[in-house]
């Protein structure tokens, strides 16, 4: 039976804000680690649909009621009534236009802006400029008396996706990053003769990474609530990630240390009891046992018979002396 391991045992309250409740996290099992993981993305994925809903809902709302009542994307190609720009909605967090001939257009004034052109789609924002091609052999309806009927369908369904697909997107990367992590984790832990097993290291990677998701969750809620601009957004999701990483150095130093046998223990017993290392080594002095003795009889050996003195030779027995 394995004795304790040296130094203080990990906490009793398993939480991934503090190097001592992470390293609890990554040595027990993994129910309370589930439970952290499901509430944290839970959490992401609400202040998700709650962003969605007060940020980008109502300009949708705006953009889908200033549909033209023809209009299409077909075979590649963008197919509008006019050639002019045509401002579909615009707020502080999102823009949507129709720029046909890819015409200029003021500077950025949304954190978003969405922009669709002749043969492709911008998205526009602090983090960079991206374009995607419109799909060719597909027609995809841009005017109100197709795209308002399926808006109004989808519509109050929609927070809930984004939501869910946040959470499970997240439940996902997490594991990913997780596993990119844990063997880098797992040589760091052996460095200092940490003991903790790849799994717990796996345990650790992705527990280090849930108080980041509280972060960008908060910073979500105060994002739609027009507490913070994209500017303090971006603040947030470099602080959560600058937290990963003290986690990530951290934690390990608060794991048991792995213990180590004294080089010399094996011998000594063995010399104090020589005796009990033989099966066949009987105590000094002892008689050896009887195998059909009844249990606890005491058999005692029979005293040894008198031996008497031999009688001297009869005449008739002398030997014969010729002389």
């Amino acid at each position: 039976m394995q004795g304790p391991h040296p130094g203080p045992p990990p906490p009793a309250v398993r939480q991934p804000f503090t190097w001592r409740g992470l390293a609890a996290l990554a040595v027990r099992p993994a129910g309370w680690f589930a439970a952290w993981c499901l509430v944290t993305a839970a959490l992401l994925g609400g202040a998700a649909a709650r962003f969605y809903s007060v940020a980008w809902q109502p300009a949708l709302d705006a953009a889908v009621r200033e549909l033209p009542a023809a209009g299409e994307i077909h075979d590649g190609l963008l197919v509008w009534p006019t050639n002019t720009v045509t401002e579909l909605a615009r707020t502080r967090h999102l823009a949507l236009r129709v720029n046909p001939l890819g015409a200029p257009v003021p500077g950025q004034t949304a954190d978003v802006e969405i922009e669709w052109l002749s043969g492709e789609l911008s998205v526009q924002s602090l983090l960079g400029y991206w374009t995607v091609r419109y799909p060719s052999g597909w027609v995809i309806a841009l005017n109100r008396p197709e795209v308002e009927p399926l808006w109004r369908t989808w519509q109050p369904y929609l927070p809930a996706l984004v939501g869910a697909g946040v959470a499970l997107g997240a439940l996902g990367l997490w594991f990913l990053i997780g596993l990119v992590v844990a063997p880098v984790l797992r040589v760091w832990t052996a460095l200092f003769r940490r003991d903790v097993t790849l799994g717990g290291c796996w345990r650790l990677s992705v527990g280090a990474l849930l108080p980041g998701g509280w972060i960008m969750a908060g910073g979500l809620v105060l994002y739609a609530a027009h507490g913070f601009r994209l500017p303090d957004w971006l603040v947030a999701f470099a602080l959560a990630h600058g937290v990963d990483l003290v986690l990530w150095l951290g934690a390990p130093w608060c794991l048991p240390k792995r213990s180590r046998p004294a080089p010399f223990d094996g011998v000594a017993a063995v010399v104090a009891h020589p005796a009990t290392d033989s099966p066949f080594a009987a105590s000094a002095g002892a008689a050896p046992d009887n195998p059909f003795a009844a249990p606890g009889a005491q058999v005692e050996a029979a005293p040894a018979p008198p031996v008497s003195p031999a009688p001297p030779p009869s005449p008739d027995e002398q030997p014969w002396n010729p002389s």
